[in-house]
């Protein structure tokens, strides 16, 4: 999280957003910078990958070479709305959840106060089990640890943290063991919220 957070410090999005706003329609083109990276070889494929190990963890061992030719050229991530940058920033920055940040002006016109409204955690009325993964560098434990703590207690129903030490953020959708490592205790844990009951693969 460190990382990210001297990463929003030091990019220029707030200054390059209305940029983006006129050239592409305020699209951050992820596809076309894919597309100059080729991907036309396994190589450049782990090329890749490697450049996302600053942003989600370093976990080569769970890349599956005969599924990165899909996940990296048929799969590959389209177009990213500057906004939700500019939002992630902010609460980053910040260190609070809260709704966007328009400035004073427009914050008084939207939200009849002159600094964005908090996201009240504490008022989601369902339960929610979160999964976590110690190597995620995106979204770290002790993030996702601090939103858990502000449900509501009849709304807690398990802090789990996969049991593979590199689990980080890409495996959570890639990983070559997630019916093991994820699906099965997800799917665990889903059936026993839906009986009522509380479900932890490991409670720290």
């Amino acid at each position: 999280m460190d990382f990210l957070q001297c990463f929003f410090e030091t990019t220029p999005i707030f200054s390059v957003q209305p940029l983006v706003y006129q050239t592409t329609h305020g699209r951050v083109p992820l596809s076309y910078v894919y597309g100059l990276l080729n991907c036309s070889s396994l190589l450049d494929m782990y090329l890749v990958e490697l450049l996302k190990v600053p942003f989600y963890g370093e976990d080569l061992d769970q890349i599956d070479p005969l599924n990165l030719p899909i996940t990296e050229v048929q799969n590959r991530p389209n177009d990213v709305a500057v906004d939700i940058l500019v939002h992630l920033s902010q609460i980053m920055l910040s260190k609070k959840f809260q709704c966007r940040d328009f400035g004073k002006d427009a914050n008084l016109k939207k939200y009849n106060q002159e600094k964005p409204p908090k996201m009240l955690l504490g008022s989601i009325p369902v339960p929610v089990t979160l999964f976590v993964g110690n190597n995620d560098w995106f979204a770290s434990k002790n993030n996702a640890r601090r939103l858990y703590n502000e449900l509501k207690a009849s709304s807690q129903c398990g802090f789990n943290v996969i049991a593979y030490d590199k689990w980080n953020h890409r495996d959570f959708i890639l990983a070559k063991d997630i019916t093991k490592l994820l699906y099965d205790p997800l799917y665990k844990a889903i059936t026993s919220m839906c009986k009522g009951l509380w479900y932890n693969i490991l409670l720290k």
